[in-house]
């Protein structure tokens, strides 16, 4: 029978430790992104000490995971996208009592959301969240509102509920939508606008 020296001994369980050390490690940095993005998803930070409150700017480590998840093809973060959307819209109604216009071009949630679920841009004030006697003259804009993340979530609710593997934060989507239904804000219109402040 083969026998190690108490050197070979601690040698080898030395360099074991280093091995699982560095292992746990790369597999921290690898959650880490995924961990701010839940972060992200839970809070979607808002900028508020200004002329129009609007999203914060997404953080470059999210955003490079956002990257990587859409060049491989992966939608297993939807649900994740949906929560932040969802609070979007409703930050959108604390701050301004109104749904808004999204920043899909400077903000990649957003624009992932719209992506992976295929919302189409509105081209009537009301599929905006919007009444047509908010506006001067005939409405001519398109693009993508808050207003319409909360349609598509009603529109998924069972689908969202029922799917816990897909949307593993389902209890979060569902507890923000019953903030948003039971609020006075909610609904088409609900506040004075014009063009200038879409």
């Amino acid at each position: 029978m083969k026998t190690y020296s108490r050197i070979q001994v601690c040698g080898f369980v030395f360099f074991s430790l280093c091995f699982l050390t560095s292992c746990t490690t790369l597999t921290s940095k690898q959650h880490a992104p995924l961990d701010n993005l839940t972060a992200l998803a839970r809070t979607a930070p808002f900028v508020t000490k200004t002329e129009r409150p609007h999203p914060a700017s997404v953080p470059d480590d999210v955003v490079a995971i956002l990257k990587e998840k859409k060049e491989g093809g992966q939608t297993d973060h939807l649900g994740l996208l949906v929560e932040y959307g969802l609070r979007v819209h409703w930050h959108f109604l604390q701050h301004t009592k109104l749904a808004r216009e999204l920043p899909v071009e400077s903000d990649m949630m957003l624009s992932e959301l719209i992506r992976i679920t295929g919302i189409p841009k509105y081209s009537t004030a009301h599929e905006a969240g919007w009444l047509n006697s908010q506006f001067y003259g005939k409405f001519n804009r398109s693009g993508w509102s808050s207003y319409q993340i909360y349609i598509w979530v009603k529109e998924n609710i069972s689908m969202i509920l029922s799917d816990d593997k897909k949307f593993p934060n389902w209890k979060h989507i569902a507890e923000i939508m019953e903030t948003i239904d039971n609020s006075p804000l909610n609904g088409v219109g609900g506040g004075v606008c014009h063009y200038g402040c879409i």
